[in-house]
C-alpha cells in the first residue's frame, strides 16, 4: 500500500521537506473517501461479497505522527465498522 503527498502549486519542496513542515507546523490532514472491493471468507467457505456503502474518513496528525478515523462498509448480510484510534505511523 502506498501514498503520495502533493506540495502545493509553484512551491519547490520535496515530499520529506513538505511532511517535515507538517510535523514542525502541528499540521492536522483529513482524507475522506469511498471503500470498493470484495470480502473473501477463506475459512468458512461462504462466497465472496461486494462492499456496498463503502466510506473511509481518516485524520493525520503530523506531530503526533498518528492516524484516527474510521471505515465502514456493508457486504453480504454484514456490516463492517473499524474505528483507528492513535494508529502510530
Amino acid at each position: 500500500m502506498g501514498a503520495w503527498i502533493k506540495a502545493n502549486e509553484g512551491v519547490n519542496q520535496t515530499p520529506n521537506e513538505l511532511i517535515e513542515s507538517y510535523i514542525q507546523n502541528s499540521v492536522i490532514a483529513s482524507y475522506s473517501g469511498e471503500v470498493l472491493g470484495t470480502v473473501h471468507y477463506p475459512l468458512d467457505g461462504k462466497p465472496n461479497d461486494l462492499m456496498k456503502n463503502g466510506e473511509i474518513n481518516l485524520n493525520f496528525d503530523f506531530a503526533k505522527n498518528s492516524i484516527d478515523g474510521a471505515v465502514n462498509f456493508d457486504a453480504g448480510n454484514d456490516a463492517w465498522k473499524t474505528s483507528l484510534t492513535n494508529l502510530a505511523q
